[in-house]
């Protein structure tokens, strides 16, 4: 005799299943199958059937089809090639109400034993290859690599995205830039799309004649202005053309981000490579706009509270932060198996850390590395645009970061819910692996090389969808620490869809297990855990980095948090 506790759990599952099914055939339309729509064919024995039409549901003499058919309000049925006397002839288009899912309707009318085969009708999309000559060429060869072309069938973005290029200026004016630079129409005041020059601020945003974008440093003088044209460094200008250059205008380069817009925010002096308004600038993108900010800049030393609540308040916005994990100027000093600096912003709650890599798919000498990276991307030899209108090639995890926020661009615009820790998240399940190619580097990569189609369609390895297929809701969930940074503690949240094992575990950035804050099996609910900063042994950790794991069956996430000593 099965126990009370086991009967309710076979009738929930068996509730579970049947409400998977229900979800299945009622879910959002995939964008691969058109809606209200399946194409079948009769089995010969059957031949060709003649519709009749009752209160507006079509029925054809066979008792199981027309049950389904009732089931899925369908309301015409069409030969597909009348005029065929061949096997063409038995084929049908099925339509029925578009709130059902075409591939669950169709796999339910395959079932039937009356049918030979019956299918959604399949969307195709046009595969656009650029028109752009460095592209043609193969000096983008990175584009390829990244799965580009796949990724544009998906997503080429839109002009209302704009992409928040915080670096030390743009020279926005460049030809193959300057058809996807952000206008501010609301210092328009005419809408001609011409600037109006006068001196106050029209859109009342705290910025006067802010018309391209600001300048928070100005001529090297601390006076801000209006002018956020790059010096002669080029940096800025190369990382706007990978990220967001005017692609098929048949000039110079393609930009990941296709069709978006790119908002250049300057916070270093003319000429100087030094950023000392970042901050302010991440907040003026984010509040004029920007759902992407690029950030191919970093630091050493200690976190800083003040830079991880501007990022907090961005991520609250629902921008995506994207960061270079930074350089080694050196090249090698801090090859394997040494450990690299901290790098921020990389490191910050709700930032996604990107390393560089080759065309071979291997660290550069100079990317650094670590568990707190998310994901590479290419940076070394990349082509793109520099400034006073001309072109060249620079290495760097700036040319790496720009790619991704490229993407990230991508994925906003086909998917607005997606927020900073999603696309984190992405970058660390969708990338292809690459930690076979570098050994010295294992775990300390991220997700691997980025790839832009499985980004932006989500397509994790076989593997992990295989584990992850356990005929179960998905309802596990682990949020932000709070507060972040923090000290001397702070408390994690986590929810679990159904009873089972759940371990949270703390690690250091180099991986080692500092803590285990729960291991044991947990009915279904939220749950609230504190962490007092102490390691196992009762003993203060030392400020930094910390990651947190929540595991459970076969399901996984961690995160990034920042403690403060």
């Amino acid at each position: 005799m099965l126990r009370p506790s086991r009967i309710v759990g076979v009738v929930l599952a068996a509730t579970i299943a049947l409400l998977l099914v229900f979800t299945a055939l009622s879910m959002a339309h995939d964008r691969w199958h058109e809606p209200g729509q399946i194409i079948v064919k009769l089995a010969p024995q059957v031949g060709r059937v003649v519709a009749e039409k009752n209160d507006g549901v079509v029925s054809v003499g066979i008792a199981s089809l027309n049950l389904r058919m009732e089931r899925y309000g369908v309301h015409r049925i069409d030969q597909l090639f009348p005029h065929k006397s061949s096997q063409l002839g038995l084929i049908y288009q099925f339509e029925f109400d578009p709130k059902y899912s075409a591939k669950g309707v169709a796999e339910d009318f395959a079932a039937d034993e009356h049918l030979l085969y019956a299918e959604p009708r399949y969307r195709h999309r046009i595969c656009d290859t650029p028109n752009d000559p460095n592209y043609i060429n193969g000096l983008q060869w990175f584009l390829n690599t990244v799965q580009a072309p796949d990724a544009w069938s998906v997503s080429k973005g839109d002009s209302s995205l704009i992409i928040g290029i915080v670096d030390v200026g743009v020279d926005w004016n460049h030809p193959d830039l300057i058809d996807n630079r952000w206008f501010n129409s609301g210092e328009d005041l005419n809408g001609d799309g011409v600037p109006d020059v006068n001196g106050i601020d029209d859109d009342e945003n705290g910025f006067i004649d802010d018309f391209y974008g600001w300048d928070f440093v100005g001529m090297g003088v601390g006076v801000p202005d209006n002018f956020p044209d790059e010096g002669a460094t080029g940096h800025g200008t190369h990382t706007a053309g990978v990220c967001a250059a005017a692609t098929d205008n048949d000039l110079a380069c393609a930009g990941m981000s296709w069709k978006c817009t790119f908002m250049p925010v300057k916070v270093s002096a003319d000429g100087s490579s030094d950023i000392t308004f970042g901050y302010e600038g991440i907040q003026y993108a984010v509040d004029n706009g920007a759902l992407v900010i690029n950030l191919s800049w970093t630091r050493g030393d200690t976190a800083s509270a003040f830079e991880q609540e501007i990022i907090d308040s961005a991520f609250a916005k629902g921008a995506i932060l994207v960061a270079a994990a930074g350089n080694d100027e050196a090249g090698s000093t801090f090859a394997p198996p040494d450990t690299c600096p901290l790098s921020y912003p990389a490191c910050y709650s709700h930032v996604t850390a990107v390393a560089a890599t080759d065309m071979n798919d291997r660290a550069t000498s100079f990317t650094y590395y670590g568990t707190w990276v998310d994901v590479c991307a290419p940076g070394n030899g990349i082509f793109s645009h520099l400034w006073d209108n001309s072109y060249g090639m620079r290495s760097s995890t700036s040319s790496a970061c720009a790619l991704v926020s490229g993407v990230a661009a991508l994925l906003k615009f086909y998917d607005p819910s997606v927020d900073s820790d999603d696309f984190q998240t992405r970058m660390r399940t969708t990338s292809d692996y690459i930690d076979d190619l570098n050994p010295d580097y294992a775990g300390q990569l991220g997700g691997g090389r980025l790839n832009a189609y499985r980004a932006l369609m989500n397509i994790v390895p076989v593997e992990e969808i295989a584990s992850a297929a356990q005929g179960m809701p998905d309802g596990y969930a682990l949020s932000q620490n709070h507060p972040n940074p923090f000290n001397p503690s702070t408390t994690i949240l986590y929810s679990l869809p159904q009873v089972g094992q759940a371990t949270l575990r703390i690690y250091n950035v180099g991986g080692q297990l500092i803590r285990i804050l729960v291991d044991s099996i947990q009915p279904e609910g939220e749950y609230a855990v504190r962490w007092d900063g102490c390691d196992r042994d009762g003993q203060r950790v030392t400020s930094g980095i910390y990651f947190y794991r929540l595991s459970a069956g076969n399901w996984s996430q961690a995160k990034k948090m920042v403690l403060m000593r």
